[in-house]
């Protein structure tokens, strides 16, 4: 399930405590920065932002970021 991506967003990381913000959107591109300090700016696609930790079938997810809850 595709998450429904919004500025300002925060999604953190399936494999590390990393946390990033969504500050721009671009199709299927998003510009994210780290959620503390706003440092690493950078594109990624939007392709690696998740709604929850599992695909449709059950199956965790092998990379990305998940949304958090907040």
């Amino acid at each position: 399930m595709q998450a429904a991506v919004e500025l300002g967003q925060i999604y953190r990381s399936l494999f590390d405590a990393e946390r990033i913000r969504v500050f721009e959107i671009d199709g299927y591109r998003v510009r994210v920065a780290d959620a503390g300090t706003q440092r690493r700016p950078r594109w990624m696609s939007i392709l690696l932002l998740h709604a929850t930790t599992h695909t449709v079938a059950g199956a965790p997810w092998r990379h990305g970021y998940v949304k958090e809850n907040r």
